[in-house]
């Protein structure tokens, strides 16, 4: 069974001047422990189809598809699947700390005590090669570089614990060697983990 698994998928948008067609009838899966990449121009409609398969668009949208499943459920974010966007500084709390925010995700996910939750983020933070993680933890997301708040960004994905992360343009607001860095990284947590992830950029 794949992971990810969808099929004819089409995105409509109600407009004044009626319904306009964003995607029309596309599927693509997603095997287990397997990188899988969407790729497509700017203004494609990549972006649309990983909200339609999280169930984040707004009301306006009509989605219509044969199926959409993570291992074969529903896809619930936060739960069975994770996303990551390509505007780190945007996804996190800019008045919360690095470490308060992931353990938060890790309570949500696991019945487990503050103590608890901290030593887990702390052993994320670490996994996704954050240096002194104890010392991060205690800093606001402006304290830390693009490369170093992507790392967070999948460090509270992984406490989700999803089958599937979608990064979406994960690395475009990103320097060359910091590029290169988190791909790698992408690849050893996917090794390590066996979760599955879904790449989707405009960059072959």
């Amino acid at each position: 069974m794949s992971v990810l698994d969808v099929k004819n998928l089409s995105v409509q948008y109600q407009t004044e001047n009626g319904a306009s067609e964003i995607i029309k009838d596309i599927s693509f899966k997603v095997e287990k422990g397997e990188i899988a990449g969407l790729v497509g121009e700017s203004g494609s409609g990549k972006s649309t189809a990983m909200l339609a398969v999280m169930g984040l668009l707004g009301e306006r949208a009509v989605i219509r598809s044969d199926q959409i499943t993570v291992g074969g459920e529903k896809p619930v974010p936060g739960k069975n699947v994770a996303m990551i966007f390509q505007d780190s500084l945007s996804c996190l709390n800019p008045s919360v700390k690095i470490g308060r925010q992931i353990r938060e995700t890790v309570r949500a996910r696991r019945k487990c005590s503050r103590k608890e939750a901290a030593a887990r983020a702390e052993e994320l933070l670490d996994m996704v090669g954050i240096r002194n993680p104890a010392f991060r933890m205690g800093q606001y997301p402006f304290e830390l570089s693009g490369g170093m708040r992507q790392r967070v960004v999948l460090a509270i994905a992984l406490a989700c614990e999803p089958e599937l992360i979608i990064a979406d343009e994960p690395t475009t607001a990103l320097d060359a060697l910091v590029q290169a860095q988190i791909l790698l990284l992408f690849k050893r947590i996917v090794r390590e983990t066996e979760t599955s992830m879904l790449l989707v950029s405009h960059d072959m």
